[in-house]
């Protein structure tokens, strides 16, 4: 990793035919949306005014990769990609299978500069920035049950943890991280800086992904099941759970309205619950072909939702519940950073 500089002012660089334009943005004003395309191994720069690409970056592919996910590093300085040689949009099938190959990608944010894009042993679902950037972290999705932490400058393996079969999805809060195993009923609790194994914390059988919210709580996707599970990452247990009749994918709530709002792709729409003695279903939203990630911005006014088979992203008023802008991104897009 570079060295950390204090900026403020955020210099976008736009390619434009033959000339090349600046964009200022006030650096902790920003309001910035990252979206990674699978199928080209590009992160589209949204313009939050206009919602077109203002940059396009993209990741130099050495073989059949198909980038996947994408995560903002705390200081909002570093965006962290999975690179497998595996298309996840066709479901994860048998990925554990398949003895290929992962890889990572770390992008300066206030630069668009690929930084790190280094192979990994095993598939991997995502990667994330810990300990101020210096280590990243990702998973192996096969039987080994092995996570694998890469010092950040060297790229080289620093150690590696052996939990449950199948890790797939890796998120950090305060000093541990999280991880789904999918052929358990777990999701580990490390401690970052002991390397050691806190709780296993059970949950139903299957957790694909986790996804952490804004109101710290960690939502639990049970596609097997079709359940919810919710964690509390501070008391390491499980409080809450949903019971659904579809398979979930990526979910997020909404502190505003209370509402919890989960992805149905195979449905192509957005599943809104509020809790009351029970959760309760309260609201639905038409979305494009294979909804794939959500997220909220604007103090949780808008919503953003890309669909990964439509090769399109959608805007949604939170309030309305109505879509206001559809625009197309790159190839296959699964994934959606924000910062704000």
């Amino acid at each position: 990793m570079p060295k950390y500089f204090i900026y403020s002012l955020l210099i976008v660089v736009l390619f434009s035919c033959s000339k090349i334009e600046q964009i200022n943005v006030e650096f902790n004003k920003a309001l910035l949306i990252f979206i990674i395309n699978g199928g080209e191994n590009s992160v589209d720069l949204i313009d939050v005014n206009t919602f077109n690409t203002i940059k396009k970056i993209y990741i130099k592919n050495s073989g059949a990769i198909f980038s996947h996910h994408i995560n903002l590093s705390n200081d909002k300085k570093y965006l962290s990609i999975a690179l497998p040689k595996f298309d996840f949009a066709g479901g994860h099938g048998n990925a554990h299978e398949s003895n290929k190959e992962g890889g990572v990608a770390v992008i300066e944010t206030q630069t668009g500069t690929v930084l790190s894009n280094f192979t990994t042993p095993e598939l991997n679902h995502n990667a994330i920035l810990v300990k101020n950037n210096s280590e990243i972290w990702t998973a192996g999705l096969s039987d080994k049950g092995l996570i694998y932490i890469f010092d950040s400058k060297t790229e080289k393996i620093l150690s590696t943890i052996k939990i449950d079969s199948e890790p797939t999805e890796l998120i950090l809060f305060k000093d541990l991280v999280f991880v789904s195993c999918e052929s358990s009923s777990f999701v580990y609790a490390v401690d970052i800086n002991t390397k050691q194994i806190v709780k296993q914390i059970k949950v139903d059988s299957f957790p694909e992904s986790i996804y952490l919210s804004k109101n710290e709580q960690i939502f639990v996707e049970n596609k097997v099941k079709k359940t919810i599970n919710i964690i509390d990452p501070k008391s390491l247990s499980v409080i809450d759970f949903l019971d659904l009749n579809f398979e979930p994918g990526a979910i997020n709530y909404n502190i505003k309205t209370n509402e919890l709002w989960v992805l149905a792709p195979e449905l192509n729409k957005i599943v809104i619950f509020e809790k009351k003695q029970q959760w309760e279903l309260k609201s639905e939203i038409k979305t494009e072909n294979d909804p794939h990630d959500l997220k909220f911005f604007q103090n949780d006014n808008k919503a953003i939702v890309v669909n990964q088979k439509s090769n399109s992203s959608q805007i949604i008023d939170v309030t309305s519940k109505k879509v206001e802008k559809t625009f197309t991104t790159g190839l296959k897009p699964n994934g959606i950073a924000i910062w704000e």
